[in-house]
C-alpha cells in the first residue's frame, strides 16, 4: 500500500469515535482499499460493497487503530483478509444455495411423483375391475407378476394367442380411460403396444 500519512493524534481521535477524523482516513485510504479489493474481486458491485464493509469493519474496530505500528501493513491484512473471507463466504453460500435448491427439487419432485403415482395406481385399480375377470387375471400375470405369455398361457389352460387378445383388449381399455382420466401421454401407451 503506499504510504499516506495519517496522524497518530487522527488515529486517537478515531479511537475515541471522531466521525470528522474517520472521516479524513476514509478519504484518504479510499484509493487504496478500492484498489487492492480490486485485485480480488472484478464485478464492480461487489467491489463497492467490500470497500463498505472494510471500512464499516474498521470503524467497529477503532480502537486498535492507535496500536498499529505499521498502519499501511494493518489495512493491507485487513482488507486481504476481509476479501478472501467475502470471496469464501460467496462460494459456500452458492453451494448451499444449489444444495438447497436440488434438495427442494428432489423433495418436489419425490412428493410430485408420489401423489402421480397414487392417482395413477387409483385409476389403473378401477379400470381393471371393470374388466371381465379372465381378461384382468392376464394383465396381472403378464405384467405384474412378469410372467411370459407362455407361462400364462400354461398357468390359465388357454392358448397363447388367447392371452395376446386378453392383453391387446386390456390395453386397448387402459389407453382409453389413462388418456381420458388422466391425460397421459400418448407415447405411454405406444410403449404398452409395443410390448404386447
Amino acid at each position: 500500500m503506499a504510504s499516506i500519512k495519517i496522524s497518530k493524534e487522527v488515529l486517537e481521535a478515531i479511537g475515541c469515535g471522531d466521525h470528522i477524523a474517520f472521516n479524513l482516513f476514509y478519504k484518504a485510504y479510499y484509493p487504496v482499499v478500492l484498489r487492492v479489493v480490486k485485485q480480488y474481486i472484478k464485478t464492480e458491485d461487489l467491489v463497492e460493497d467490500v470497500v463498505q464493509e472494510i471500512f464499516t469493519k474498521i470503524w467497529t474496530e477503532r480502537t486498535k487503530l492507535a496500536h498499529v505500528l505499521s498502519l499501511e501493513s494493518y489495512l493491507f491484512i485487513v482488507v486481504k483478509n476481509y476479501t478472501l473471507n467475502y470471496l469464501h463466504k460467496i462460494a459456500t453460500d452458492q453451494i448451499q444455495q444449489q444444495r438447497i435448491f436440488q434438495r427442494f427439487r428432489l423433495d418436489i419432485d419425490s412428493v410430485d411423483q408420489q401423489v402421480i403415482d397414487k392417482e395413477y395406481q387409483a385409476k389403473l385399480k378401477e379400470i381393471l375391475d371393470r374388466l371381465p375377470a379372465q381378461t384382468k387375471r392376464v394383465f396381472e400375470l403378464c405384467r405384474v407378476e412378469g410372467k411370459t405369455y407362455e407361462e400364462s398361457s400354461r398357468i390359465l389352460g388357454v392358448s397363447k394367442s388367447a392371452i395376446k387378445k386378453h392383453m391387446i383388449r386390456c390395453v386397448s381399455t387402459l389407453k382409453k380411460y389413462l388418456q381420458h382420466d388422466l391425460h397421459l401421454p400418448v407415447v405411454l401407451f405406444l410403449t404398452m403396444e409395443s410390448i404386447l
